[in-house]
């Protein structure tokens, strides 16, 4: 019984690609901790990068983390900042000097705050940060907010040539600081007091207010599906050709500011929205809607915007329900009937007419995947895209998880590229460098660069067991790497191998000609296809804080990402990675496979594999198979004992923060028998109730998040 699960974990890792095609793209990894995520993407004149996310700092406490890297991803120094609240980010963009700015919100009382000019706000408030190009100051840092006690935060922000820092954002307060020219000057009224109003700001290189309006319409009142909350939310802001401000969001308003001769000024009380201000902001050039094409609960909801040298504008985003579509759209229907659909929509120059508007990519409505979360246009006048779908069925798409990058017409006819990368590798924001180069990020601090011309590409590098890429690795831990013209066209399976005076059985490091290089040593390879190489990071991996990727095959080596070496990475092999939970591959006690029709007594014992815990107490040579010993559930087994703690928590009440973990009895956690050393069973007694989700905890460093199913 151990034997096939073992087995079929094995065959699960494999990835089914769709279509045909591949693009040449180096990836990068940055640094954002065990528990970090990539947010933002900027990029300054010079074409270097700077990727901002959130960290958990060694005591705790979470920080906001710039990274900057030059042309080729590579790092140049980086800069934490925060106060010791849950601080947020929602945008970041660069000046002429190259420094960046950083926006979004802050509850934190030591929120550092440099030379603010703005008036004191109260908390939370939104907070635009200004850090020097060389990551060493802080050159700006204010507080956007009201008096009246309660809330504001920055979701949008852009730079002109000046170094002028335009913001948007949304607050409850009925006392933001104002311009005199304020195309509103107060806020429409809220009987209830729930409202929230967008705002547009505009701040001098110092942080003075140059202009400062609210952007909002009041409450759809006798609407069901908004429930008396008049809501106006700003996500995107560009600076025009003539300095004028174009801003997108989202409303649920009846009466937000539009002009004549809009595209729309219907709202359906869950509308996207496009307003152009004249340089200074008193007064509108144009405002135009972009609601559903039917009403009741239906939404649109715009995430991201670029403005093109002819002022026309694109937004993309998501919306669930039917969308104004163009003839000749590259999706006229939504990829998953009744779930919610990523769009492209390009307005004219006056706001008056739809160039192009389609649908993108779709969402399963279990797993609320899916959506367009940024926008590029090159100077070729291409439309580059990044978001999520599950999974991606675009015209031609190269699909190999939910993110995926795409570049589109101008007009929105056609597919100019796509692929869809692992898990974790993309999906978060996309820019467009010099000679029409795109960077795309993904949460994992996976930087792609590129996406246009074929050749092989490594696209993303973790744990077989996780459910997405890492640019960390411990040595032993089965890893898959994935790609475009990676492997042998015709898969291949491991060959197993008789060695040494005790003839034991190991895997071989070559298979089709192909052998993956760790720092230059190779590794055992237990799969090998086009798009996918399953292998065993050696174990001399150990010796060293980072190594460098390279697949070596008979034709020339494919270069790959350095990641960085930790002693232990653990994941647990599961299902279901289009859910809202990740199951285990897991064993009942009577030997029978966990399933939501067979699930597992409270109290009574499961078995679970995974990859990641690291050395062992004594190890074989790279690539040897276990012997065939099998394990009691109920006791101890001294074969291969893992070298670090191990421990399995559980989570009661969807508290991830420690407050109410429990550590469960571990009956035996070591090498799985007839698996490959590095693959890692562990026995564990489930509690007396049903537990919301489990971690496994090996070191220092914790998986992901995973579910048993038990009664």
């Amino acid at each position: 019984m151990r034997v096939s699960c073992i087995q079929l974990i094995l065959a699960s890792l494999i990835v089914c690609s769709g279509g045909a095609g591949s693009n040449s793209v180096l990836t990068k990894y940055l640094d954002f901790g065990g528990n970090g995520q990539a947010k933002l993407l900027a990029a300054d004149g010079a074409g270097n990068l700077f990727a901002v996310g959130l960290v958990t700092e060694s005591s705790g406490l979470g920080q906001i983390r710039v990274i900057k890297t030059d042309s080729n991803g590579t790092p140049l120094a980086s800069f934490d900042f925060g106060g010791s609240g849950v601080d947020t980010i929602a945008a970041a963009a660069t000046d002429v000097q190259g420094n960046i700015v950083i926006v979004g919100s802050t509850p934190s009382l030591d929120f550092p705050v440099v030379a603010s000019l703005t008036p004191q706000s109260r908390l939370p408030a939104g907070f635009v940060v200004k850090i020097d190009s060389q990551m060493q100051h802080i050159l700006l840092s204010t507080l956007l907010g009201g008096t009246s006690g309660r809330s504001a935060s920055v979701g949008a922000v852009a730079l002109d040539a000046k170094g002028d820092i335009y913001v948007a954002g949304t607050t409850d307060e009925v006392d933001f600081p104002l311009s005199g020219n304020a195309l509103q000057t107060a806020v429409p009224a809220d009987p209830l007091g729930v409202s929230e109003y967008g705002f547009v700001t505009q701040l001098s290189p110092k942080g003075q207010i140059v202009f400062s309006t609210y952007y909002s319409g009041s409450d759809c009142q006798n609407s069901s599906a908004c429930m008396g909350n008049g809501t106006t939310v700003p996500t995107a802001i560009g600076i025009g050709s003539t300095g004028n401000v174009i801003v997108a969001g989202n409303t649920n308003t009846v009466d937000l500011p539009t002009t004549d001769g809009a595209y729309s000024r219907q709202c359906n009380c869950a509308a996207g929205f496009i307003a152009n201000f004249a340089s200074g902001g008193s007064k509108l050039i144009w405002a135009t809607l972009l609601p559903p094409s039917q009403g009741g609960s239906s939404i649109v909801s715009i995430t991201g915007l670029a403005v093109e040298n002819d002022g026309s504008v694109v937004v993309v985003g998501s919306v669930n329900g039917a969308l104004p579509v163009t003839a000749g759209a590259v999706q006229s229907e939504p990829q998953i009937p009744g779930a919610a659909s990523g769009f492209v929509t390009r307005f004219d120059s006056t706001g008056s007419r739809l160039v192009f508007s389609t649908y993108l990519g779709g969402a399963l409505v279990s797993a609320g995947v899916g959506g367009v979360r940024s926008v590029a246009v090159d100077a070729q006048g291409l439309i580059w895209v990044t978001g999520s779908s599950a999974p991606p069925n675009f015209v031609g798409v190269f699909s190999l998880g939910t993110p995926y990058t795409a570049s589109l017409s101008s007009d929105g006819t056609r597919f100019i590229s796509a692929f869809a990368a692992p898990n974790g590798a993309s999906g978060q924001a996309i820019i467009v460098r010099a000679q029409s180069v795109p960077a795309t990020l993904g949460p994992s601090g996976s930087l792609l660069l590129g996406g246009a011309t074929q050749a092989p590409s490594i696209l993303g590098i973790g744990n077989s067991a996780g459910q997405q890429v890492s640019g960390v690795i411990a040595p032993l831990t089965v890893v898959s790497l994935y790609g475009v013209g990676i492997g042998p066209p015709m898969p291949l399976s491991a060959q197993v191998l008789t060695i040494g005076p005790g003839n034991q059985r190991a895997v071989s490091t070559s298979l089709g000609g192909i052998q993956v290089m760790f720092n230059g040593i190779a590794a055992p390879l237990l799969y090998a296809g086009p798009t996918q190489i399953n292998a065993v990071v050696p174990i001399e991996a150990a010796n060293d804080e980072l190594t460098t990727i390279e697949i070596v095959t008979a034709t020339g080596t494919i270069m790959g990402p350095t990641l960085r070496v930790r002693p232990s990475d653990p994941q647990v092999f599961g299902t279901s990675p289009y859910s809202n939970f990740y199951y285990a591959a897991a064993l009942n006690q009577d030997g029978t496979i966990n399933s939501q029709a067979n699930p597992a007594p409270n109290g009574s014992v499961v078995t679970i594999w995974a990859a990641g815990a690291g050395l062992f107490n004594s190890s074989f040579a790279d690539g040897t198979i276990v012997g065939p010993k099998d394990p009691s559930y109920l006791d101890s087994y001294d074969q291969l004992e893992i070298t670090l703690p191990v421990s399995v928590l559980s989570y009661t009440s969807g508290n991830f923060l420690g407050s109410d973990l429990t550590s469960l009895r571990i009956l035996y956690a070591g090498a799985a028998p007839n698996a490959i050393e590095g693959m890692i069973q562990i026995n564990f007694q489930l509690p007396s109730t049903s537990s919301l989700q489990y971690v496994l905890q090996i070191g220092a460093a914790s998986s992901e998040a995973f579910v048993v199913y038990q009664k």
